[in-house]
């Protein structure tokens, strides 16, 4: 079981020395990267993960992969996590790095579903209207969902705000259903 703690702390290590030594978008795009091929290449992740495959073998797969595609930090940091035995928190210790990058840049994530495209006009309301006074650079992420029936959903970090027309029918529905003047009639 992966401890989330161990992914915060690797995350969060990683971030202040990208920082520190002005590599943060560079790492960033080196994080996403190997996200994606964990995510799109099983045997990749299988291989990171299998506890047979010595630490040395590897780092030198590591190597002959990503040397010349990733930024040196990135590579000294994935040679940490194999020497650590944390090479499984790979895809983890990304997410935390993504959350920790998104608070440092002040980036919002609003994730949007709707049954048509937003029009410029909506996404720029939204937009303004999440960044309020902060200054918050707002990423919409959109998804076209046609059970909503309309309306939208909008979450924003740990909030969702539901305002469709399929949740309405649901408690318009619930609402019937619980209705106490239903047997007088």
């Amino acid at each position: 079981m992966i401890n989330p703690g161990i992914s915060q702390r690797y995350a969060k290590a990683l971030i202040d020395l990208s920082i520190e030594r002005q590599l943060l978008e560079q790492v960033y795009d080196d994080m996403n990267r190997l996200e994606s091929i964990c995510k799109s290449n099983p045997d990749f992740r299988h291989m990171l993960n299998n506890p047979l495959i010595r630490n040395e073998r590897k780092i030198k797969v590591i190597h002959a992969l990503f040397k010349d595609s990733l930024q040196p930090l990135t590579l000294k940091y994935m040679e940490l996590l194999i020497r650590k035995r944390r090479e499984s928190h790979l895809d983890e210790i990304s997410k935390a790095f993504n959350v920790l990058y998104r608070e440092h840049k002040n980036i919002r994530l609003v994730y949007v579903s709707s049954v048509v495209p937003l029009e410029d006009k909506t996404r720029t309301e939204i937009k303004n209207i999440v960044a309020g006074d902060s200054g918050a650079d707002v990423r919409l992420i959109e998804k076209i969902d046609p059970s909503l029936i309309g309306g939208l959903i909008i979450k924003i970090d740990n909030t969702l705000f539901d305002d469709s027309v399929r949740r309405k029918l649901k408690d318009l529905r619930k609402e019937f259903s619980s209705n106490v003047f239903k047997g007088s009639f």
